[in-house]
């Protein structure tokens, strides 16, 4: 299905990218501020042009909480995806972006706290 072929670091597009970076600086703006037992989401405010913002939601309210694809979205004979969910996920998956490769590996960027 496409959430397996999609949740891999070398399929990341620079939507997944860019969220990241938001909801993570939206996480570390609410620990300055004190806010404790909360979770940095995503909200999307428009399909076209694709509009998402960060928000926070409690924790207790989203902790081992399954999100599915709707069944509507998937095709009668369960082998596709309906036009509503491709109209969804089409912006999420724009601009993909090429991992650095070194020696077969992916390289991804690291935090060095030792210096």
């Amino acid at each position: 299905m496409i959430a397996v072929q999609r949740c891999a670091s070398h399929m990341t597009s620079r939507v997944d990218i860019t969220e990241a970076f938001q909801v993570g600086g939206a996480a570390v703006k609410a620990a300055f501020e004190g806010k404790t037992d909360m979770v940095a989401t995503l909200k999307r405010l428009s399909d076209d042009p694709y509009v998402c913002i960060t928000g926070l939601s409690d924790v207790h309210e989203i902790a081992n909480v399954e999100k599915k694809v709707p069944v509507e979205w998937i095709a009668e004979d369960g082998t596709g995806v309906s036009e509503e969910l491709l109209h969804y996920i089409r912006p999420l998956i724009q601009a993909e972006l090429s991992p650095v490769m070194v020696d077969g590996l992916p390289r991804h960027l690291r935090l060095d706290l030792e210096k």
